[in-house]
Parts: structure tokens; C-alpha cells; sequence
């Protein structure tokens, strides 16, 4: 069987997906590059997993490329691992399961370290998936530790290029060891002016916890921008604009918790359909004045409705909902943007703020072994 890897060409970018364990993605971007490492299960690197599929699914419009893995570390219980990844114009969704074999129980994970290599002027973190906390790189390594995951990570070059990893909208997954009794998590960065690395550590058993024999599983996102200025970074003449107070939606829907802010969770099922209906009924290009990102408790938003709270927030789905409504609108030569109201500064907000071009290349044909 082929040993190509699946090769996938943007307007500004390439990612290679190699046919083998390590490392999982890799992308190169305005003179910045960025390394997907996968997961590590009880001590064993996925580096040295066996790999039983690669396979490429290409969109017919040419806007997005989809890529499943599949492999097994043959050590331990052998973990099964499991990987879909989204990518189009500008940023890729990554949804990693994992499984204990032959009866196992996954005590420690650590989820796809992330390697940052470039010329970098600073490093942002986001908590709260608005306000940014920045760092300089200098010469030396700075160190950062946190106890809670980050919602949004962001490395800027010295010409303005971006590079950004945060959560997926599953915020209860990423924080799922604040839930369960003799478990820890930990995340890091260590910065420097060549080189960023992120490790999230999520799941940390003592070694005399009850460990819950079950599936995991965590989504994460990636974005990235060069800082040229391009024609098609500004919504269309005559495009459609909408703020919050237009869109319509008949009930509910708003944040829920600590931080609601009387904003509407995106991830809400009113608000999801009510969306989908206004790009169905666009004629040509839609602006959506979205509000800024943010956590939101309300089990009911996921359709977990016997649970009472879920941590989740809604940075996900505004990507998913970018590229449906790309899609949707694009047979009309029209395009969806999202706008996030009070201003963002991270590379994920100016691909959404722009119109999504076409994967130029999608490489070999789909692959897979076994």
C-alpha cells in the first residue's frame, strides 16, 4: 500500500497529513509552521502507533478537504485512536477519540502537543475566549502553566501573521478531570522567539483512583492568517447585514451562568435553525454581527437536557456555521461572514470575517491500510 501522505494546497497554505503515526498534521503558512504531535496514552506516544487508515474526502465545491486516521498503539491495552479533521480556507477542526483496548482503562492522556515554529513577536492566551493576556517572546523561554485549559491560544510573527489553537465548543470534555474524583489536568506553553510549544495534559488518575472504563473524546480547533492585505478580506458591496437584534430568533437561546452577558450561545438549537434559516433565504452575501465568544452553562444548547449545566462555548460553530453558509451562499456567488461585535484580534475572527477561496490542491487519492 501507498506511503504518500495526503498533501492538501490552499491560497496561502499547505498541510501535509503523513500515512504514519507522527506527526499527526503539519502546516505551513506565510513563513510560519505549525506541528500536530499526537496523543500520548498512559506514558505511550502515538508516534509508535500502527496505522489502519488515512483516508481524503475532497467537497465537490472545493471548499473544505476532510481526513479520518485510525490507529492503535500496540503497547499497554493497545488505545485505539480515532481522528476527523476539517480543514478549509484558513482554519481545520480536529475531533480525537480515544479507546482502551482489550478491556484497559485510560488513566493519563496528554492531547496532541502542538509545536509552533517561526520568528515570534509575542503569545496571547485567552481564558474567557475574548480578552487576550500577551506575552513577548524573547531570546530566552518563558514558561506558562495553567490549571484550567485555555479557550484560545495565539502566536503572532514579527510581520503580523497569526497562528491560533483553542478548544472546540466541548468545554466539558477539556475540563472533564475538575469532575472526577483523584484526577488532574494540567496545560503549558513554553515560548520562545523560534518556537512555541503547547502540551495539554487532560486527564492525570492518582494511581489508586477508580478510573471509569469509557470512550474519550476532545475537539479542538486551529486558524491561521498571513498579515497581506487580500481583496476578499471585506464582505461584498450590497451584502446583507445583520446584528443580533435582526436576526429573529423566537425564544431562549441567550448564555447561561457566571459569565452570561444576555448575548445568544450560538450553539443554541433556536439559534442554530434560526441562522440556517436566514443564509437558506439569503439572495446573495450575509453579514452576521455576531456577539463576542463566550461560556455558556445551558446543558439544554448541546440537547442534554437531563443535565442542568454543561460548560460549552460556541467558537466551534461559528466555524462550522462559516463554511455551511460559504457553501450555501456560494451557489448564488454570494458568501457568509461573521463578524464578532467589540472587535477580535486573533487570526481564527479574521478568517470568518472574510470570504473562504478554494482549496487549491487536494493531493494523493484517499488511503488506507489494513
Amino acid at each position: 500500500m501507498s506511503t504518500e501522505a495526503i498533501r492538501i494546497g490552499g491560497p496561502d497554505f499547505n498541510i501535509r497529513v503523513p500515512d504514519a503515526a507522527a506527526p499527526v498534521l503539519d502546516l505551513e503558512s506565510a513563513g510560519m509552521r505549525l506541528e500536530v504531535h499526537g496523543v500520548s496514552c498512559d506514558g505511550f506516544p502515538e508516534r509508535q502507533a500502527l496505522v489502519a487508515k488515512n483516508r481524503r474526502h475532497c467537497a465537490e465545491d472545493g471548499l473544505s478537504v476532510g481526513v479520518e486516521q485510525e490507529r492503535t498503539i500496540p503497547f499497554g491495552c493497545e488505545f485505539q485512536i480515532r481522528r476527523r479533521i476539517t480543514v478549509a480556507d484558513g482554519f481545520a477542526q480536529v475531533t480525537v477519540d480515544v479507546r482502551a483496548g482489550n478491556g484497559g482503562r485510560l488513566r493519563q492522556c496528554v492531547l496532541d502537543p502542538v509545536r509552533l515554529r517561526g520568528q515570534w513577536r509575542r503569545f496571547g492566551v485567552s481564558m474567557d475566549g475574548k480578552d487576550f493576556e500577551w506575552h513577548e517572546a524573547g531570546d530566552g523561554t518563558r514558561n506558562l502553566n495553567f490549571t484550567a485549559p485555555p479557550l484560545r491560544c495565539l502566536a503572532e510573527d514579527e510581520s503580523g501573521a497569526m497562528l491560533e489553537i483553542g478548544c472546540g465548543d466541548d468545554l466539558w470534555r477539556h475540563r472533564i478531570a475538575e469532575t472526577l474524583p483523584q484526577c488532574a489536568a494540567s496545560f503549558s506553553a513554553s515560548v520562545a522567539h523560534r518556537e512555541i510549544v503547547l502540551e495539554r495534559r487532560v486527564l492525570d488518575f492518582a494511581s489508586d483512583a477508580e478510573v471509569p472504563s469509557r470512550p474519550w473524546r476532545w475537539e479542538y480547533y486551529m486558524a491561521w492568517c498571513s498579515s497581506g492585505p487580500a481583496a476578499d478580506t471585506a464582505a461584498a458591496p450590497g451584502a446583507v447585514r445583520l446584528a443580533p437584534a435582526d436576526w429573529g430568533v423566537p425564544s431562549g437561546g441567550l448564555r447561561q451562568g457566571a459569565a452570561a452577558d444576555g448575548t445568544f450561545c450560538l450553539t443554541a438549537p433556536s439559534v442554530r435553525r434560526r441562522l440556517r434559516d436566514l443564509i437558506r433565504g439569503a439572495e446573495m452575501s450575509l453579514v452576521l454581527e455576531a456577539p463576542a465568544p463566550g461560556v455558556c452553562m445551558a446543558a439544554s444548547h448541546l440537547d442534554r437536557g437531563a443535565r442542568a449545566e454543561l460548560a460549552h462555548w460556541d467558537f466551534g460553530e461559528r466555524l462550522a456555521l462559516k463554511l455551511w453558509g460559504c457553501r450555501r451562499l456560494g451557489h448564488r456567488g454570494g458568501a457568509l461572514y461573521l463578524e464578532n461585535r467589540g472587535g477580535d484580534e486573533g487570526a481564527a475572527a479574521a478568517v470568518l470575517a472574510r470570504r473562504l477561496r478554494p482549496l487549491q490542491d487536494a493531493g494523493e487519492e484517499e488511503q488506507e491500510r489494513g
